[in-house]
């Protein structure tokens, strides 16, 4: 049976339009659109189309991410 080797290394995308990364963080587009308008990430633009690169989605997450406390 042939192993399908493009699964097994899939790369990220180097860039995700709003609505793929809407799907990616389970929000609706619209929130994406409001974390643009905030400042809160980065994007490019090309014509009227915004575009997230991979690499600053990864050091925003970074950013966001919480340290468990114990109680």
């Amino acid at each position: 049976m042939p192993v399908n080797t493009k699964t097994a290394t899939a790369k990220p995308k180097d860039f995700y339009k709003t609505s793929e990364l809407a799907e990616k963080f389970r929000v609706k587009p619209v929130t994406i659109r409001r974390m643009v308008d905030r400042g809160e990430l980065p994007y490019y633009t090309l014509g009227r189309s915004i575009l997230f690169r991979h690499e600053d989605i990864e050091e925003f997450l970074q950013r966001c991410k919480g340290v468990a406390r114990s109680v």
